[in-house]
């Protein structure tokens, strides 16, 4: 998944993105914006987080224990909304 927009996604039930039950995968060049949380997994194995801005999310990622094999490397985290 590569040059994505997730914005403004706010409640208990919304997520910029929801990995669950997912493996294999390779998310890039991303911008999560405004979210309850920019990305969640769940039992989610072998992800390849590179190279996305999370910007002014409530969590910028949530990976729960049932998670195995996350690499994130080369993203920029912002705390504030410009």
């Amino acid at each position: 998944m590569i040059h994505n927009y997730f914005e403004e996604n706010w409640g208990d039930g919304a997520y910029g993105l929801l990995l669950k039950e997912i493996s294999d995968s390779y998310i890039e060049t991303n911008h999560f914006i405004k979210n309850t949380a920019g990305i969640f997994m769940e039992g989610a194995s072998r992800i390849q987080v590179e190279k996305n801005v999370f910007e002014a999310n409530g969590w910028a990622m949530k990976i729960q224990a049932s998670c195995m094999e996350v690499t994130v490397v080369k993203n920029n985290f912002k705390g504030k909304y410009i």
